[in-house]
């Protein structure tokens, strides 16, 4: 770990306080606790943007739909 110094609000101050008492923790790991939050909400954000653009193009591809009019009746029985 590093050793970092922010300067914060007082308001902030009481609320990592307070949230931080709630929990059983510290106020540094409860810091700790809303970075991975808001990394892996920022990450997930990015997933569905890419992940809608690709359906987009998909969509917009007449190669790639035509497969999905494909009658798959019957397909599990050849197993």
């Amino acid at each position: 770990m590093v050793r970092a110094q922010v300067v914060i609000e007082e308001s902030q101050q009481e609320a990592l306080r307070k949230l931080a008492r709630e929990r059983g923790l510290s106020v540094s790991e409860v810091i700790r606790e809303l970075i991975d939050r808001e990394v892996a909400r920022r990450e997930l954000d990015r997933i569905r943007s890419a992940a809608a653009a690709l359906r987009g193009a998909y969509l917009k591809d007449p190669d790639l739909t035509e497969f999905a009019a494909l009658d798959v009746e019957g397909l599990d029985d050849e197993r």
